[in-house]
């Protein structure tokens, strides 16, 4: 008679194998019980449940086999697993006010950012952060490299920076002596 060590050293590599798919099969039986219970209006518990379910699919064949499964991917949809998602933001529109871009600090902290913006030939250059009321009563809301963004009467606005004016890879500073 061989003994339970024996039989365990002999066939260690397909007991690990065979345990492994064991845990494997229970983890997806699990988890389909758990998205069936988790979508489904009422839980079928018994045979009897079962039997008089498929009586119904039979009695109406073509209704509830085009409409079950229509049913359960919205509700499985109206679930959310991921989380509601964010309504993306209006891209802002390109602003009417006079205002011209001279120059932009965009700092790592958007807090410490600087813009340097004039109005017209009315308001010299001016340098401005986040938060700041510009001339024509918009405020500064966002600084990127390129470009700001303004909120003016509760509208989000854009101003860019004029075309001709230097990327920072493009700057050349002289040393001085």
């Amino acid at each position: 008679m061989v003994s339970v060590s024996a039989f365990v050293k002999k066939h260690k590599d397909r007991l690990i194998l065979a345990s492994t798919g064991l845990v494997i099969l229970i983890t997806i039986i699990l988890a389909a019980y758990i998205t069936i219970k988790t979508i489904s209006d009422k839980p079928i518990t018994s045979k009897q449940d079962k039997a008089s379910m498929a009586a119904s699919q039979d009695s109406q064949p073509g209704k509830a086999a085009d409409s079950q499964p229509g049913k359960l991917v919205q509700q499985f949809t109206q679930l959310n697993i991921f989380g509601q998602q964010k309504p993306e933001p209006a891209k802002p529109r390109k602003t009417r006010l006079s205002l011209s871009l001279h120059g932009i600090i965009d700092a790592e902290n958007p807090e410490t950012s600087i813009v340097i913006i004039s109005a017209g030939k009315t308001v010299p250059e001016t340098a401005y952060r986040i938060g700041e009321k510009l001339p024509g009563g918009a405020t500064l809301a966002e600084v990127y490299a390129d470009h700001i963004v303004l909120l003016n009467d509760g509208t989000r606005e854009v101003l860019n920076l004029p075309q001709n004016t230097l990327k920072p890879s493009e700057a050349k500073f002289k040393k001085q002596r």
